[in-house]
């Protein structure tokens, strides 16, 4: 499985949240946890919406949401998701077949 930890704060206006959301809810063994620092606007809820885990906290720092995620997750790979930037379509299936210690996608 691939634990994908989203650090969120207000990202709805950003345009990218649904679209990314949706792509990774729609993958099998992907468990997609959302860190969201007390948002203002929907993300949290679209996040539960689609099935993502959602974890509201008041860490400021995106680090400090980010560990809150690690703590949680429970795949053997784990993906950390900028809230303000797409994956290609087939970058989880490609994180699924390799066997890299760590990465990134640009």
């Amino acid at each position: 499985m691939i634990s994908v930890i989203i650090p969120t704060f207000n990202d709805e206006k950003h345009g990218y949240i649904h679209k990314i959301f949706n792509q990774l809810t729609r993958e099998d063994e992907v468990e997609v946890i959302v860190v969201d620092r007390q948002s203002e606007d929907q993300t949290p809820q679209l996040a539960r919406k689609v099935g993502c885990t959602v974890l509201v906290t008041d860490i400021n720092s995106r680090a400090g949401r980010i560990n809150l995620g690690l703590q949680h997750a429970r795949g053997d790979k784990i993906l950390i998701h900028h809230p303000r930037s797409l994956l290609s379509p087939s970058a989880i299936s490609e994180l699924k077949q390799t066997q890299a210690l760590w990465g990134a996608f640009t």
